[in-house]
């Protein structure tokens, strides 16, 4: 009986462990596949996540581009009406019809161009990238970053460079009417600057010329007017003159003279012919929430209306050209160091620097920035080629303007918008109520 129950108890354990493995199993099958399920749950919650979070981002893009795109039609609608603004601010009932259709030709034909840079403003204003393009480059050597600094500082306002006496150094040097001067600045200025960007050879153009107006033009006449009075009113001769000794033209070597006044020429030409190999570096970018179309045919070209200048430009120069050859033909030898030729040259001088006044007024910044459509340029202290940024302006504390619209008074109206909306105020007894209240601050201000 003994050896019967020890049987069936060893049988009975066996059994057990057996049932215990099995549940063992059934219990690591289980949660094998629970974990698997959580996991499989926890990637689909976090699939569902950054689909949530891309389709966010996908909503708010588009309805930032689609509000950026609606203001800027808004603004171009608005825009649209200045010229008939303009048109009838200048019209006046007495005028002739033909300067009045004149007036209207001309404003017709130039907005255009300032109807383009207005829209380029709002289109960078809108959608433009947080930072200006960065400088690209380690910079040219010492030397050139050096004065390419001191002479277009994209840091410095005019009245910082003021403060540069380097700065005010070539720009006086570059004004004085002695022959040869002018060129040799520019031809300095030529051999430094940066010639692969548009603007940087627009502004030499414009700069060289425009000065060549102020230092050929106006001061010459000046100098030429004093010279003539003291070879011909000074001496008070009847029968003579000196001014095949001291009159206008006659000091310095004429070959080096002439050779000056041919080299501002080939200057300005050779940087024109460079306008089509460069390149805009102070453009700004867009993200491309909003495009932006050009209003104008002439501001796809490099440098705008400066080629029609250049052309006006060879004209009065082949004409004065024309007139200097006229006289030294006239002259005994044609001789071109004869003092009559130095007069006649020195006149050239001064009609040639005249005729350059349409140059003078493009350096003018709002004429500019509309005739070229070039973005302005100058170069950092490593003498790099960026966009003007200006001078670093220091942080200002930020004002408190809690005191325009106090907390109480914030939250009873606010409390008021709420009873209007639940429709148990009367909007007539909210806005008595308020001018009322208005009242008693005043009278306690008072």
């Amino acid at each position: 009986a003994a050896g019967v129950v020890a049987s069936a108890t060893g049988d009975g354990l066996t059994h057990a462990r057996s049932a215990a493995g099995v549940v063992a199993n059934a219990t690591g099958e289980g949660l094998r596949h629970a974990k698997g399920a959580a996991a499989a749950g926890f990637d689909i919650a976090m699939d569902q996540k950054a689909k949530f979070e891309k389709l966010s981002a996908d909503m708010r893009e588009f309805l930032e581009a689609w509000l950026k795109q609606k203001l800027q039609k808004q603004i171009e609608k608005v825009v649209n009406k200045v010229p008939g603004v303009v048109k009838d601010l200048v019209e006046d009932p007495q005028m002739p019809r033909a300067v009045s259709r004149g007036k209207d030709r001309i404003i017709d034909a130039a907005w255009p161009d300032v109807k383009e840079e207005i829209m380029w403003e709002v289109a960078v204003l809108l959608d433009a990238d947080a930072e200006a393009p960065p400088a690209e480059g380690p910079g040219p050597d010492c030397f050139r970053a050096f004065f390419r600094y001191h002479i277009y500082p994209a840091d410095k306002t005019i009245w910082g460079k003021l403060r540069d006496p380097i700065w005010v150094v070539f720009i006086l040097m570059s004004l004085v009417p002695w022959a040869g001067m002018t060129p040799i600045i520019f031809l300095f200025i030529f051999l430094i600057i940066d010639k692969t960007d548009e603007y940087q050879l627009c502004i030499f153009i414009l700069q060289f010329k425009g000065t060549q107006f102020i230092s050929h033009g106006i001061l010459r006449t000046l100098t030429g007017f004093f010279l003539y009075l003291n070879c011909v009113t000074v001496p008070a001769k009847k029968d003579g003159h000196a001014c095949d000794e001291s009159g206008p033209g006659i000091a310095g070597p004429i070959n080096v003279i002439m050779g000056g006044w041919l080299l501002q020429v080939v200057l300005i030409w050779v940087a024109f012919l460079l306008l089509p190999c460069s390149q805009e570096k102070g453009r700004t970018t867009l993200r491309g929430k909003i495009a932006f179309e050009h209003q104008s045919s002439i501001s796809t070209k490099k440098g705008g209306y400066i080629q029609r200048l250049m052309i006006y430009d060879i004209i009065c120069f082949l004409f004065c050209i024309a007139v200097l050859g006229y006289v030294i033909s006239t002259r005994p030898g044609q001789a071109h160091d004869e003092w009559v030729a130095k007069h006649a040259f020195y006149a050239v001088q001064v009609i040639y620097g005249l005729t350059s006044l349409p140059f003078f007024f493009l350096t003018l910044p709002g004429l500019q920035a509309v005739l070229l459509h070039a973005v302005p340029t100058a170069y950092d202290s490593l003498g790099r080629c960026i966009q003007i940024i200006g001078p670093p302006r220091p942080e200002k504390p930020r004002s408190d303007y809690t005191d325009l619209l106090p907390l109480d008074e914030a939250s009873r109206v606010l409390d008021k918008l709420k009873a209007i909306a639940m429709g148990t105020l009367p909007v007539k007894q909210a806005i008595d109520e308020e001018v009322a209240a208005e009242k008693v601050e005043e009278d306690k201000q008072a």
